[in-house]
């Protein structure tokens, strides 16, 4: 066994030639199916964004109208109030900060209340 043929030379070349060929059709596959992996997860990502930024806009159009609604409330139940006494004007901006005006117009609805329970005739008189 000395030196090898030459077609043993030339089959030996052509199998690295293929294995060099396989080699960079797997790594060219494995890229594109990287690169799909990727585009999908961006797709994926980019899709839960929007629906994210949509909810979180729409949960704040939904408060700053509860805090709009609660403030004609507490315009309409001060208005009618018939108790002794003046009660403080609650002023909030709604638009700017809904989840502070939403506060500031429970406080004040509770003390409403308060100063109509109290003016109120209890049942015993």
């Amino acid at each position: 066994m000395g030196r090898p043929s030459d077609f043993d030379t030339l089959i030996a070349r052509g199998v690295a030639d293929a294995d060099r060929w396989q080699a960079r059709r797997f790594r060219r596959l494995l890229r594109r199916g990287l690169l799909a992996v990727l585009a999908v997860l961006l797709a994926v990502g980019l899709a839960c964004g929007v629906a994210w930024h949509a909810r979180q806009a729409r949960d704040r159009r939904l408060q700053v109208a509860r805090c709009e609604t609660r403030a004609a409330l507490l315009a309409e139940r001060t208005r009618d109030y018939k108790g002794g006494g003046t009660l403080p004007e609650t002023r909030v901006d709604c638009a700017a900060d809904p989840e502070q005006g939403l506060k500031t117009l429970n406080r004040a609805l509770a003390r409403l209340e308060r100063a109509e329970d109290q003016a109120r005739p209890s049942p015993s008189d």
